[in-house]
């Protein structure tokens, strides 16, 4: 398999992203599953690494992809949806109501792309294609702190 047939399949996470009509959706609960499964075998060390090697890979085939799919950013990648559910999860407490939530405003701020997360779309090849969803992940992880914040405070 040359380079680019691999970068296809990793970027669609081997055709999970081209499941008809919620592509990120289906790459953002892939993302979610391994997250949850590197993060109980190791610690956040391991996740750190495990994600800096994501975020890498996801670049480089999402790039590649969109290039043999002629397409800027086409729907069926999704590996940056697992790129942005692990930026959601990182270093945030990992359970049930937490990863739920995680998904749901990760999901919320990856759709409707609040300032300047469209304009990070902009950018050339897989930067623009994976960038956008960390930046929702970035802004998700932080409002699931502030919840996690507010429950603890007014359930004291």
């Amino acid at each position: 398999m040359n380079s680019e047939k691999l970068a296809v399949q990793m970027a669609t996470l081997f055709g999970a992203g081209n499941v008809p009509g919620a592509p990120g959706t289906v790459g953002s609960l892939l993302g979610l599953m391994l997250y949850v499964m590197v993060s109980s075998s190791g610690g956040l060390q391991v996740v750190v690494m495990v994600f800096a090697l994501l975020l890498v890979f996801s670049v480089w085939s999402s790039t590649l992809a969109a290039q043999q799919l002629k397409q800027k950013d086409p729907s069926c990648i999704v590996i940056d949806e697992v790129v942005g559910m692990w930026t959601t999860l990182i270093g945030t407490q990992s359970h049930g109501p937490m990863l739920l939530a995680g998904f749901l405003l990760f999901r919320a701020f990856d759709i409707f792309k609040p300032f300047p997360i469209r304009k990070i779309e902009s950018l050339p090849g897989g930067w623009g294609i994976v960038l956008d969803d960390v930046l929702a992940g970035v802004y998700a992880n932080i409002s699931l702190r502030i919840i996690l914040s507010l429950l603890t405070f007014f359930t004291r």
